[in-house]
């Protein structure tokens, strides 16, 4: 049987410190976990390493899909690619 191909990896990291016991004693923390390293395999066998919960990138993420909201253009035409290049800018010299 064949294994279907999964869509998206989701990677999760820890933005808060967690209270861990140590010796029967509480009070212990570990510091949170903004970014960390994780290794993607490809369909091909290729490994690919990436970074996971970049928050910068998350935001600017968000911020392009609220500027291409109701967009109707397709992909790689010339209308698209100068609304992306709008969001940037607007992302950029935002505030």
């Amino acid at each position: 049987m064949i294994k279907p191909i999964p869509l998206h990896d989701h990677d999760n990291v820890c933005h808060s410190k967690k209270r861990i016991g140590h010796g029967g004693r509480s009070g212990w923390w570990n510091k949170p976990t903004f970014i960390k390293t994780v290794t993607h395999t490809l369909p091909d066998g290729q490994k690919l390493r990436v970074k996971a919960g970049t928050q910068i990138i998350d935001r600017f993420w968000r911020h392009l899909r609220s500027h291409l909201e109701g967009n109707t253009a397709g992909v790689g035409s010339a209308t698209l690619r100068r609304r992306v290049r709008s969001a940037q800018w607007t992302y950029w010299h935002k505030g």
